[in-house]
């Protein structure tokens, strides 16, 4: 798994430097972003290996659905009276 997700991510850094969208300067920032991605999963991998449990924060879908008042994903505030 981890190697597809590093493979996904090298194809992504290569596309970046196909695309002629992008400045030379944005394409390195990228490249240097992509490249600290997959710093970070093997990091998380090996800690994972290891026995570490990331913490995850979990909303239940009743939570997390846009509301008029108290959206969780949109920030809106609760009703005040």
């Amino acid at each position: 798994m981890l190697k597809k997700v590093i493979l996904d991510t090298q194809k992504l850094m290569e596309e970046i430097v196909e695309d002629d969208y992008y400045t030379h300067e944005e394409q390195q920032q990228h490249i240097e972003d992509y490249a600290q991605h997959i710093e970070e999963y093997k990091d998380l991998f090996q800690k994972v290996k290891e026995g570490h449990r990331p913490s995850i924060d979990f909303y239940p879908r009743i939570m997390g659905n846009c509301y008029m008042f108290g959206c969780i994903r949109h920030g809106m505030p609760e009703y005040e009276s």
